[in-house]
């Protein structure tokens, strides 16, 4: 079941990929090898490959990484989705 994303509220609180409930890029794939996850923007996949499934950072390192890739956590996916889109 696909849901808009006008639909979901996060209260203001961004997604946690450090968070003990998100699955790794390949989780559900039936090789364990190709992605089935995949975060937007694409740095945003760098980082959790790198840094969040290998160790827990503390809320000042994922906020600072965010700034630091110009992640807006309040931003809706489908506008990251477009301005990556419109980068190319």
């Amino acid at each position: 079941m696909q849901r808009d994303t006008k639909d979901i509220d996060t209260l203001g609180i961004p997604y946690d990929l450090g968070s003990v409930m998100h699955y790794g890029s390949t989780a559900f794939s039936a090789d364990q090898t190709s992605k089935t996850l995949v975060t937007s923007p694409d740095m945003l996949q760098l980082i959790q490959t790198c840094f969040f499934e290998n160790h827990r950072l503390d809320s000042a390192i994922r906020n600072r990484n965010q700034k630091r890739f110009r992640v807006n956590p309040r931003e809706n996916k489908l506008d990251r989705i477009n301005k990556l889109q419109n980068k190319s």
